[in-house]
């Protein structure tokens, strides 16, 4: 196994610990700033794409970014999944609540009006 294997397995592997256990705003933010700073480093610098490449054991460069893109594109998945679950969630407690509200708000109307009209009565 090459050492490029490795490296990929262990970033997937923090993916899913991500995903299972840490699921934080704040990871996922520095997630994004390393992803936008190694872009503009490989914008500055694209030969140096080869010789990482070439290091770590991956024939190309671009083979290289490849691997990070899809890394990178689980990561934005889950990430994107855990804000929509957290959005489902919030949106049920809103129902939840407004339902709630509108039938103690329903219960008391007919007890406020029965006891108007026997005001009116009187």
């Amino acid at each position: 196994m090459s050492f490029a294997q490795i490296l990929l397995l262990v970033s997937v592997t923090a993916l899913i610990v991500y995903v299972v256990q840490l699921r934080s705003l704040l990871v996922e933010r520095a997630v994004y700033l390393a992803g936008a700073l190694l872009g503009v480093v490989m914008i500055m610098r694209p030969d140096w794409t080869s010789v990482i490449a070439n290091a770590i054991g991956i024939g190309r460069g671009v083979d290289l970014l490849f691997y990070a893109f899809v890394v990178f594109s689980l990561f934005h998945s889950a990430a994107v999944l855990a804000r929509l679950r957290r959005m489902d969630r919030q949106l049920t407690e809103l129902a939840r609540a407004l339902a709630l509200a509108s039938a103690s708000h329903a219960a008391a109307a007919p007890s406020n009006q029965s006891a108007a009209i026997s005001e009116r009565s009187l």
